[in-house]
């Protein structure tokens, strides 16, 4: 079956592969488990919890495996952030929001000190704000972006696709807050309009959680 997906995300692992159909019904949005080989869907599991329960649509848009083997995700109708057992669908909220006003653009990576990068949207035409959430569930801003709908990480280097087409290297990730421009290269403008991004493990290298959580194809990160 074909579908649109809002993100993909492999278990630290690298073995099984999962997917967020997008935007998803709220109340009924679904996770489903797809073979990374063949990419036939193998299981689907319904999400509950307080991400299923966002309205009007939950809009998944961003999706990275922890070492864990939970979930992060980050929806573009809502500022919460939210974690999700692949195990049961259950879906909790992360102790951490973006800041009010601001959304999920796409993915989640996770730094080798441990700090987890995230790209959020104020709106459709805006840069990206680019946030780091800290082990002690704290979130600060440390600069923009031009408008991103996805990101990855390869080789040690943080990469943002672009509304525009652009794939841009960000050049320094500052530890300390700051809502200026970061200094990116453009790798490559292919003049195509980016909706998402995923490699082997978004989450970089999976550094096991130091924080304990509060009890197309086409791929579209909006």
């Amino acid at each position: 079956m074909v579908r649109d997906d809002g993100d993909i995300a492999f278990s630290p692992n690298g073995s099984t592969l999962y997917g967020v159909d997008f935007p998803g019904a709220a109340g009924s949005t679904t996770l489903y488990t797809i073979n990374p080989v063949t990419g036939a869907e193998t299981a689907s599991t319904p999400i509950t919890g307080p991400l299923a329960a966002v309205t009007p649509t939950p809009a998944v848009n961003g999706l990275t495996a922890r070492a864990d083997e939970t979930l992060i995700a980050g929806s573009f109708s809502t500022s919460q952030i939210f974690l999700i057992d692949p195990a049961t669908g259950g879906s909790t909220l992360f102790p951490v929001s973006f800041p009010a006003g601001i959304v999920s653009a796409g993915d989640f990576i996770t730094l080798d000190d441990g700090d987890i990068l995230a790209f959020g949207a104020p709106d459709t035409t805006s840069p990206s704000p680019v946030f780091r959430i800290r082990p002690d569930n704290t979130i600060i801003q440390i600069g923009t972006v031009p408008q991103t709908f996805g990101a990855a990480k390869s080789a040690g280097q943080v990469y943002a696709f672009t509304s525009n087409g652009d794939i841009n290297q960000l050049n320094s990730l500052p530890t300390t807050a700051s809502t200026a421009p970061l200094p990116v290269t453009t790798t490559r403008a292919t003049g195509r309009t980016f909706y998402g991004a995923s490699s082997a493990q978004d989450s970089g290298s999976c550094v096991v959680p130091a924080y304990t959580p509060a009890k197309s194809a086409s791929i579209q990160d909006r």
